[in-house]
């Protein structure tokens, strides 16, 4: 029997990474004091530890068997779906299946993405969720596996 865990679409550790990219642009013509400068969040969070925490949104996550999320890593989704053999095979094709998990680009690749974009993409997929999850329970919405 399998383990299913909460798997990020954007990795948690390639977002820590592009939020400290963020601060540390904004601290690079900061004119304040140190004690303000440490304080510096990226656009539209109240901290660094709002930022952070962002990427536990609902619209980021899904669940994954337990071996695919060790070896997914820090790396992009689509780095490691590209990896798995459906994939290699032509057996899934990347548009249907993002499509299916109401995933945009921005989210399997996000590298190159624009920050406000990959927020954006999160906030959009998490809206969408939360829909789904009220229908269903409100017996509006039915399994399809």
């Amino acid at each position: 029997i399998s383990k299913l865990e909460v798997d990020h679409r954007v990795a948690d550790a390639w977002w820590v990474r592009l939020v400290e990219q963020q601060i540390k642009a904004k601290q690079a013509t900061f004119t304040g004091t140190d004690e303000e400068k440490a304080l510096i969040a990226p656009d539209d969070f109240e901290s660094r530890y709002d930022a952070i925490a962002f990427i536990n949104l609902l619209g980021n996550c899904s669940l994954l068997d337990k071996s695919f999320n060790i070896s997914k890593s820090d790396e992009s989704m689509r780095h490691f779906l590209q990896q798995v053999h459906e994939f290699k095979d032509g057996k899934v094709q990347m548009a249907d299946w993002e499509a299916a998990l109401a995933l945009t680009s921005t989210l399997t690749l996000p590298d190159g993405a624009a920050f406000v974009d990959i927020k954006k993409a999160i906030h959009t997929r998490d809206s969408l969720i939360r829909k789904d999850l009220i229908d269903f329970i409100g017996g509006q919405k039915h399994r399809v596996d």
